[in-house]
């Protein structure tokens, strides 16, 4: 069905939304928040009735930097819908608490939200996903989820949706691209013990697959690092490229402990290990660094989704504005667009309940969404982001290292 014109200006120019964690304007205090979609002031559409939305994000603790911009751009994407009359005669109110990133605290805020008649949750990174699954599978509500692919590939419930692709899959990419546009003969990985461990599994066949050699494979544990003694791994295999799965403040660590023993090669890192503070931690040494993108960053100001979702974020609050290049913001925005479609979907056909959204998205194939360029649903998976592009750290920007690829899907 044809979408209401505000979705198809979000929409069909590129994207796709993911759903925030935290509310970051519109009421939110330090433990939870809600919103109208009213952002510093907004507005809600006279006539229309009112669903929920709920966000169970890490606010505060560890990744509070991520919560913090998904929780803005899910906001600010349904503060502009709001203001633009709607998405088929409904407004979506928003509402946010803080998991802390705890498995325990997330199921017990799905509880409430669902209580409280929300339609839809949203959880951020694998913890809180799994900690949310319970209260949405049992009630029939949509979860939408800001983490490995893995965990919705197959989906464990009819609702369960995310726009993230498997991480082994990301890595099976990556590898492609170090072969095929880097020139590289030999790649390593660096992967998190336990959350990798999927990854680990496929990287031989990953390596094989793009006709390299497999260097290494570094296992993280963080809670006792050794910063120096995995350089030394990565330098005594001697791999062109290393593809980095974990966050920025790893890869920089890493390629500071790296150049100091006199190892330089191509760094590849993940799209979700890509934050603000990056630049600042690598210095000298981000140049030349490979990022993976599944969406179209900020810095990407040529494409009509992402002016789209820059007014809408910065029409929504100066707070979420001042973040735009905190990649999270665009995270939050575009599961929020899947969200959208969905109900306009449903409301077409009757009650906008999260049984009938659910049953709305299985028709996506193939299709933009936010910020994402394509998303695709298929019964045996609900990881919906099927395309990679790689962009280059430059004079300090992002530059864009070639066109949209299909996603590798690691054996």
């Amino acid at each position: 069905m044809k979408k209401n014109n505000w979705i198809k200006v979000a929409a069909a120019s590129g994207a796709v939304l993911v759903l925030a964690l935290a509310g970051c304007a519109g009421g939110s205090d330090d433990n939870a928040g809600s919103t109208g979609g009213s952002g510093d002031g907004g507005s809600s559409s006279e006539g229309n009735k009112t669903i929920i939305a709920g966000v169970s994000a890490p606010k505060t603790g560890p990744v509070a930097s991520a919560g913090e911009g998904q929780a803005c751009g899910f906001e600010a994407f349904f503060d502009a819908a709001n203001k633009a009359g709607g998405i088929g005669g409904y407004d979506v109110k928003v509402e946010t608490r803080d998991n802390q990133y705890e498995g325990q605290a997330s199921a017990t805020i799905a509880q409430e939200l669902v209580a409280e008649g929300a339609v839809a949750i949203f959880a951020g990174g694998t913890v809180p996903i799994d900690g949310a699954r319970g209260a949405t599978t049992a009630s029939n509500v949509v979860l939408l989820g800001a983490g490995d692919g893995a965990a919705f590939a197959p989906p464990q419930a009819p609702g369960d949706y995310s726009v993230y692709p498997r991480y082994q899959d990301d890595m099976a990419s990556a590898i492609d691209y170090a072969a095929t546009d880097l020139d590289a003969k030999k790649v390593s990985v660096v992967l998190a013990l336990g959350a990798g461990d999927a990854s680990m599994a496929a990287a031989d066949g990953a390596a094989a697959k793009a006709g390299v050699e497999l260097g290494t494979t570094v296992e993280l544990n963080l809670k006792e690092p050794q910063w120096a003694a995995w350089a030394k791994q990565l330098k005594d295999a001697g791999a062109e490229a290393v593809y980095v799965q974990h966050v920025d403040t790893t890869l920089a660590q890493l390629q500071k402990e790296s150049a100091n023993i006199g190892y330089t090669p191509k760094w590849i890192l993940a799209p979700f290990g890509y934050g603000p503070g990056y630049l600042e931690l690598a210095g000298d040494l981000a140049e030349g660094t490979v990022i993976a993108q599944w969406a179209w960053p900020s810095v990407a100001t040529e494409e009509a989704s992402v002016t789209e979702f820059i007014a809408a974020v910065e029409g929504y609050s100066d707070a979420c504005a001042a973040i735009l290049d905190n990649p999270n913001v665009g995270v939050g925005y575009n599961h929020a667009a899947i969200l959208a479609h969905g109900i306009e979907l449903a409301a077409a056909d009757g009650d906008v309940t999260g049984e009938t959204i659910a049953a709305a998205l299985q028709e996506v194939s193939g299709e933009p969404f936010g910020t994402v360029p394509s998303v695709t649903f298929t019964a045996e998976s609900h990881a919906g982001g099927d395309q990679v592009s790689y962009w280059t750290v430059t004079d300090g920007v992002l530059v864009n290292s070639g066109d949209w690829r299909d996603v590798v899907v690691a054996d």
